[in-house]
């Protein structure tokens, strides 16, 4: 679950509907500025996919028992053995599906523990020093998996590591949404967002500018507005005592989507 603080509740994302959001991104890539990415199935999916096994968690989500205040349980925030099960699941999934798929969403899982690979220097999982020796093995295993299938593959180091942040790109606009206020407003520069497989690279910058709505400049996307639909449950703040508890409201909340509506600047 992707939790924020909105004061007087909290605001639940499930992981496979952030996925669901970091897909239509990379979906919707593409016009005179920005190059269509050149494989974009497999950059969908694994844009899409990238947090699927953590549909089992979230079957029965639990509360924060460090915090002492019992608020639902951050993705960010959970113990890094059951990270790294979970992602190793996805990664075979996914990559059962489609090959380079499941070679993007390795870089990805591997990327989260090397702050995106050097893309993202404020990236920490609150847990990630706590099993420094079980974080290393995972980069160093999935390092050599991905590297050996994108060989086999013949997809150009150069385009995979573009397709890498394309992804990037997609789960970090997604987790903008989902972690920021959209309707007070909170600005965010995004980079670096590849223009092309040439090698430039940009910041996008974004800004509120209504209810749900943002501009950004540069306009990475197809259509001249594209709109996201962002599902989630909002729960009033409260002490919950016990994993079940919890797990029994969050079954019952009712999902509400909310249309996040992008723009270029000045339109």
């Amino acid at each position: 679950m992707i939790v924020r603080d909105q004061g007087e509740s909290w605001q639940v994302v499930a992981q496979p509907d952030h996925g669901d959001v970091a897909g239509a991104v990379t979906a919707a890539w593409g016009n005179d500025q920005f190059e269509t990415p050149r494989m974009p199935e497999p950059l969908n999916t694994a844009a899409r996919r990238h947090d699927d096994g953590w549909a089992i968690w979230e079957r029965q989500p639990d509360v924060d028992h460090r915090s002492g205040d019992g608020r639902p349980l951050n993705v960010f925030d959970i113990d890094i053995p059951v990270h790294l099960a979970f992602f190793r699941a996805m990664i075979i999934a996914v990559g059962d599906d489609d090959p380079y798929a499941g070679v993007l969403a390795s870089m990805h899982a591997a990327g989260l523990y090397t702050n995106r690979y050097g893309t993202d220097p404020a990236l920490k999982m609150t847990m990630e020093d706590t099993e420094r020796g079980l974080v290393d093995a995972f980069i160093a295993e999935r390092n050599e998996a991905h590297d050996a299938k994108a060989e086999e593959l013949g997809v150009p180091e150069d385009q995979r590591w573009v397709d890498y942040k394309l992804l990037q790109v997609g789960d970090r606009l997604s987790l903008y949404f989902c972690l920021n206020d959209l309707e007070a407003g909170t600005a965010f520069d995004l980079s670096p967002a590849p223009t092309g497989y040439g090698g430039d690279e940009v910041s996008l910058s974004i800004e509120p500018v209504g209810l749900w709505e943002v501009t950004m400049d540069p306009y990475p996307f197809r259509d001249g507005v594209t709109e996201f639909v962002l599902p989630r449950r909002v729960f009033d703040k409260r002490s919950w005592s016990s994993r079940e508890e919890f797990a029994d409201a969050y079954r019952q909340a009712p999902v509400e989507d909310r249309v996040i509506t992008v723009a270029p600047k000045g339109q």
